[in-house]
């Protein structure tokens, strides 16, 4: 498999500044300076700031600025101050196709061993991506944002960690999450029985119930017993023509 990788460390306080950013509707340029002069101020170096202004330009300033299908939520969304982890959590799925890749491994890891091994999680994107310098720098960069997201936890120059637990209680955010998952997989629906095993969401505890409708997905049944979350006609229609447009584009 190919494609950009992921390989900077992404801290919470880094993400939510990008997404007021965005939310306030600060031009894009604007933004990435006023994320490059803060991140600078916190030791990063010139470079590494730029290379990190731009992982989180891909995260959130871009998308909410085309008004991506799965942004369009979060803009009339009641955001809980306290935590706003789970929005990273499903910007970083929809947006980064290499963080989802190792949301899976780390969720398929934890199912197989007691303790999540960033060896076996390395070797595990290494699989997929290919056995390449790049994709070890940022499995190790990854597995440092899913500890400071809480996903897991572990000391800092350790490679064994144990897995977090993030509460997702409102309902409607967690049909957003779900939105989320099937953008980054490319998918229009998922079994319901499904979703308390789907990998990406190791660490995640979802209500056990979601609306009927919110957040662009709904449910409807497909035989006895079997409901299934679906992309709304409207979500289908509008991923529909933002992947003829990104084919454009290319």
């Amino acid at each position: 498999m190919t494609g950009a990788l992921l390989d900077r460390e992404l801290k919470v306080t880094w993400l939510t500044k990008a997404l007021n950013l965005a939310v306030d509707q600060v031009p894009v340029a604007n933004a990435r300076r006023t994320l490059r002069e803060d991140l600078v101020g916190e030791g990063l170096g010139q470079e590494a700031a730029i290379k990190t202004v731009t992982a989180l330009s891909r995260v959130w300033l871009l998308p909410m600025q085309r008004r991506d299908d799965w942004t369009t939520w979060v803009l009339t969304a009641e955001r809980d101050l306290l935590d706003l982890r789970p929005f990273h959590i499903g910007a970083l799925l929809a947006t980064e196709p290499f963080f989802r890749s190792l949301l899976e491994a780390v969720g398929r890891e934890s199912r197989a061993a007691e303790n999540v091994n960033t060896v076996a999680v390395r070797k595990r994107l290494r699989d997929r991506y290919g056995p390449r310098r790049g994709v070890d720098v940022a499995t190790q960069r990854g597995v440092k944002t899913l500890r400071d997201l809480g996903l897991l936890v572990g000391a800092p120059a350790d490679s064994i960690s144990l897995v977090g637990r993030l509460d997702v209680r409102d309902r409607e955010l967690a049909a957003w999450l779900v939105r989320c998952l099937l953008e980054g997989r490319g998918a229009e629906s998922i079994p319901q029985t499904d979703l308390p095993h789907a990998p990406e969401f190791f660490g995640l505890s979802l209500p056990r119930t979601l609306p009927r409708s919110a957040a662009g997905i709904t449910q409807h049944a497909e035989g006895p017993g079997r409901t299934v979350l679906a992309l709304s006609p409207s979500s289908a229609s509008a991923r529909e023509a933002e992947v003829v447009a990104k084919a454009g584009v290319s």
